[in-house]
């Protein structure tokens, strides 16, 4: 079996992929398979996909109809042969040595997920670590059984994290909408044995400022697809992790609103209407949700948010 599995979903990336592509190509850690998934693009990055297949025996490539990020990140783990799955972004890059730690450590300490800080890359600055919810100076093993809100704090995002494939057997990631690793990375965090808490920074996050700050910027017609990646969630998730859905729920909730916030093409009126629908679902679902325990900590680390989410705990929102 091989040892690693890297999993590249992409969509219109031919600017950034050849980045991509070549720092797996350059891990350390040789044992390892490149599934490269194209996500109906209409620019070349099917073609570039095509010529590190031609060129490498270990590159896949495949081409799908374009779906979303979750229906290419599931096809790529039906095709993964590794004992352990690495989801990389096309626009983002590994550094040498990536694999082979996490890797490693992941045989060391018995782990059956490995995750890692990443290097923010906005144009020529590197930045800190936007990804990471759980804070540490230290690496450590979590033995989630005994650690259960760790599931809550930790950051549901799945770039950060090596996986063994064996707990994605009967998990999907949500398809056809946004946040589609919310509907999975709990899970599979409360299904494993152990996580490994890694600081290392090994995953390097592009930002992009012509995009990534424009979706965030505009709105979001798709913002209710939190409700969907939240029910998704709820199916999968193992009994005994009630009060950390609801923690999960309740934050992810709240990003929402943050989001909304933010967007500058939307009139406030909308913008307040919207953010009324959520905090009515919220209300409905968990009345007492502004003392989750967790939360609470989110608001303690997190200035920003904790401005913006205070405001709608006092009620004004359905003035």
């Amino acid at each position: 079996m091989t040892s690693v599995s890297v999993v590249v979903p992409a969509y219109n990336e031919e600017k950034y992929i050849r980045k991509c592509i070549g720092s797996i190509l350059n891990q350390i850690l040789k044992d390892i398979d490149i599934i490269l998934i194209d996500d109906g693009s209409t620019d070349k990055t099917f073609k570039i996909m095509e010529e590190y297949s031609k060129n490498n025996k270990n590159v896949t490539s495949i081409r799908l109809p374009h779906g979303g990020c979750g229906i290419a990140r599931n096809k790529g783990v039906t095709l993964a042969k590794g004992e352990f799955i690495k989801f990389v972004d096309a626009d983002d890059f590994l550094n040498p040595n990536s694999l082979e730690l996490m890797y490693n450590a992941a045989l060391e300490t018995d782990a059956d997920i490995v995750r890692c800080s990443c290097q923010t890359i906005v144009g020529p600055l590197k930045l800190g670590d936007f990804h990471n919810y759980e804070v540490s100076e230290s690496n450590y093993v979590i033995n989630v059984s005994e650690n259960k809100d760790f599931i809550a704090r930790e950051t549901p995002s799945i770039i950060n994290k090596l996986i063994k494939k064996e707990l994605l057997k009967d998990i999907k990631f949500g398809e056809g909408i946004k946040w589609e690793d919310l509907a999975s990375v709990p899970v599979l965090m409360a299904k494993s044995k152990k996580v490994y808490f890694m600081n290392d920074v090994l995953y390097n996050y592009r930002f992009n400022m012509s995009t990534t700050v424009l979706d965030n910027l505009k709105k979001n017609e798709n913002i209710n697809d939190i409700f969907k990646a939240l029910d998704l969630l709820k199916i999968y998730m193992p009994k005994g992790y009630e009060g950390q859905y609801k923690s999960i729920f309740i934050i992810h909730t709240l990003y929402r609103v943050e989001e909304i916030t933010h967007w500058m093409f939307c009139s406030k009126k909308e913008k307040n209407n919207l953010i009324s629908k959520l905090l009515e679902v919220l209300d409905k679902k968990y009345p007492d949700w502004s003392n989750d325990k967790i939360l609470q900590e989110f608001i303690a680390q997190r200035k920003i948010f904790a401005k913006t989410i205070q405001k709608y705990m006092k009620g004004w929102y359905y003035a």
